[in-house]
């Protein structure tokens, strides 16, 4: 009789396939130049202006993470942080700003963001901030079947399609 092959158990996501990220920003220049930067690393599914199109992003694309400006129109980015994070299995969140204020990095570390990047460094550090924040591993605990049904399908879904 034929042993059962062991379950391989992944632990770093990066094995499986490229990250899918979302970039909110609501300056066009800005918005492309970090959609282009994290291209090299990251699959980058969507490219928005503001906040409520972030959660609108972030509801239906399942991105791993998100990069949101905290000023932009509808939303800014710390209500758009609070509501992605109130989603089934949500995705990391990396805040970009210009503003040096050190309550700006109290705030976004109350919502859980992974990362503050200050808009002038964004060039040099957006990757690595999304980089670290992706390599975190964490246990979920879900709620309902529907959460762990699309979190389970997008597994297997980008491991199948990394070959």
């Amino acid at each position: 009789m034929n042993a059962i092959p062991p379950v391989l158990h992944v632990e770093d996501r990066r094995n499986v396939a490229r990250p899918r990220i979302v970039v909110a920003d609501d300056h066009d220049k800005t918005r492309a130049a970090a959609a282009s930067r994290l291209a090299s690393d990251f699959d980058v599914i969507s490219t928005v202006a503001d906040g409520q199109a972030a959660v609108e992003a972030a509801g239906a694309l399942y991105p791993d993470l998100v990069v949101l400006d905290i000023s932009m129109p509808r939303l800014n980015g710390f209500e758009a942080g609070a509501l992605i994070r109130g989603l089934p299995d949500p995705p990391r969140i990396v805040f970009a700003t210009t503003y040096e204020d050190a309550s700006i990095a109290s705030a976004a570390a109350a919502l859980g963001a992974s990362a503050l990047v200050r808009k002038r460094e964004l060039l040099t550090e957006l990757v690595p901030a999304v980089r670290r924040a992706l390599l975190f591993h964490a246990v979920c605990f879900y709620e309902d079947s529907p959460s762990l049904a699309r979190t389970v399908a997008r597994f297997i879904g980008e491991g199948l399609a990394a070959g």
